[in-house]
């Protein structure tokens, strides 16, 4: 239960610990740019050796929440010959909602689902690719720069549906640009 009650005030509180129904959505959208590092070790780690990656994302109010829709590349270098390089290319759209700390600091949490693409790159098979569907769960700190830059921090939790899963946990930096979203983009969205 208190798990339960913990998921609660963290995805869905909106301006303070009340939740309440958007009604701008699509009203403005953030585009960031962070750099990806892949921390955690597990079955995956003893054949491959992570790079650092990068990540884009588009975040915008929805009518409950936040929605946000991200990529993530990320190369994989196999420890020994006979393992096969690839890219990791993580698409995934996750939804939650923020928590306002002080008028420059948010909270941002939020879990989805995305399709996480294994782009081979070795000169034996380069360009074929395997994919996977993923489950993932995110949480971000803004500090606002000014009024249309942040920084940002986050952490990625996911978990790829291979034969055996995959858990990855990346740790990103980087910073965002808020744009007031187009009316004939607004119109298509809504």
């Amino acid at each position: 239960m208190k798990k339960i009650i913990f998921l609660c005030l963290i995805l869905f509180p909106n301006k303070g610990l009340i939740g309440s129904v958007n009604n701008n959505p699509f009203e403005y959208f953030s585009l960031s740019i962070e750099l990806l590092k892949n921390v955690n070790n597990n079955d995956l780690h003893y054949f491959y050796q992570p790079q650092n990656g990068l990540k884009t994302s588009i975040t915008t109010p929805f009518y409950w929440g936040d929605i946000q829709a991200s990529i993530h590349l990320l190369p994989y270098f196999g420890k020994e010959q006979n393992y096969v390089d690839f890219i990791g290319i993580h698409q995934n759209l996750k939804w939650g909602g923020k928590l306002y700390f002080s008028n420059r600091i948010r909270w941002f949490n939020g879990m989805g689902i995305g399709w996480y693409i294994f782009y081979l790159t070795d000169k034996v098979v380069a360009g074929q690719i395997e994919s996977e569907l993923s489950t993932g769960f995110l949480s971000q700190v803004q500090y606002s720069i000014n009024k249309n830059i942040n920084l940002n921090i986050e952490i990625n939790i996911d978990r790829i549906f291979t034969y055996k899963t995959i858990d990855l946990v990346h740790i990103s930096m980087g910073i965002s640009y808020l744009f007031k979203t187009p009316d004939w983009m607004r119109l298509f969205l809504e």
